[in-house]
C-alpha cells in the first residue's frame, strides 16, 4: 500500500470528510484530493502531522511498513528536528526512513 492509499484508508477509519483532515492538518481539501490521488506529494512538515495525527508512524503512513505503532524509544523528535534544519524534501524521504531505523536498531 502507497502513501495515497494509506491516507485514504487512515482518513475513513476516523469518519473524516476530506475537509475535516484538511482543517486539521493547515492545507486545503483541494491538497488531500491531490495526496489522496497521487497528485501531490506532502512536504516534511505535512506527513509529520499526518502521522502525529492518525497516530501512525511515518513509515506506516508511507506504506513502507504494515506497523502501525509508533516505537517510543525511537528519538522521532532529534530525527525530524535534524531533516528540518538540513531542510530536507519528501524526495528524502528514505534518507529519513533509514536514519529512523538506524535508530531503532540501536534501542
Amino acid at each position: 500500500m502507497d502513501f495515497k492509499d494509506r491516507l485514504k484508508e487512515l482518513r475513513l477509519e476516523k469518519e473524516m470528510r476530506q475537509e475535516d483532515l484538511a482543517k486539521k492538518i493547515g492545507v486545503s481539501r483541494h491538497t488531500i484530493t491531490g495526496y489522496e490521488i497521487g497528485k501531490r506529494e506532502p512536504d516534511l512538515d505535512k506527513i509529520i502531522k499526518l502521522a502525529n495525527f492518525f497516530d501512525v508512524s511515518i513509515d506506516y503512513l508511507l506504506g513502507n511498513t504494515n506497523i502501525r505503532e509508533l516505537n517510543k524509544n525511537v528519538d522521532f523528535i532529534a530525527v525530524i528536528d535534524k531533516a528540518k534544519k538540513e531542510k530536507v524534501t519528501v524526495n528524502d524521504i528514505d534518507n529519513i526512513i533509514e536514519l529512523l531505523k538506524n535508530l531503532r536498531e540501536r534501542n
